[in-house]
This record gives structure tokens, C-alpha cells and sequence, in this order.
């Protein structure tokens, strides 16, 4: 069973802030992995692979809200990073497929 982090931090071993500063330098966070979805609206992820290695078989809890065609999935607890309570938000946006395709070629059939 994975471990649950219940405090939306790597469940493992803390990063030094010289680690942090590495693994942050280039301003994304990848993981991939399963999912699960609870009716109180939090997305449990359970990264394979991270980004972070010390997140990988672990619980990563986000709390998610869908309006209009947004998804925004953010923190359920702020992160603590050097003492100091940081927050994270992602916002992804549905587009037709077409759609913007069509708009990204100008008038230029793509199929």
C-alpha cells in the first residue's frame, strides 16, 4: 500500500533546500501514475514515477474542482518548505481538438 502524504509533501526523505533548488530550477513538476477520485472532490495520485524520486509509490492528494471547461487542481494543505507555507495551483483549460488545431494552422487543412 502506498503512503499517504498527508501533508502534500514527499512522504520520504526532505529535500535540502540546495536539492529543491535543483529539482525546482527549471519551474515544472512531472509524475505519472494511477489515480483515484473521492465524492468529497480530492484526486489521490499515486505517482509510478516522479519528478521527485521520494514521491513515487506514494499517496498525493490534491483537491480539485471542474467550472465551465477548467480543471484547477490545487494543494489540500499548503507545503512548508524552509519554515514558510507555499501554495500550488495547476488549471488546465478543455479545448476542441479541432478547433485549435484549425486556429493554429490558419486556413491550412491539417487532415
Amino acid at each position: 500500500m502506498p503512503t499517504r502524504n498527508t501533508n502534500n509533501s514527499p512522504a520520504q526523505t526532505p529535500y535540502t533546500a540546495a536539492e529543491l533548488d535543483e529539482r525546482t530550477k527549471y519551474r515544472y513538476l512531472a509524475y505519472a501514475g494511477r489515480y483515484t477520485v473521492s465524492d468529497a472532490g480530492v484526486i489521490d495520485h499515486l505517482p509510478d514515477v516522479s519528478l521527485f524520486p521520494n514521491w513515487e509509490h506514494t499517496v498525493v492528494p490534491r483537491r480539485a474542482t471542474i467550472a465551465n471547461d477548467r480543471l484547477t487542481l490545487e494543494l489540500v494543505e499548503p507545503l512548508v518548505i524552509d519554515g514558510r507555507p507555499r501554495g500550488g495551483r495547476l488549471t488546465w483549460e478543455r479545448v476542441e481538438v479541432f478547433e485549435a488545431l484549425h486556429e493554429a494552422a490558419g486556413s491550412h487543412r491539417l487532415f
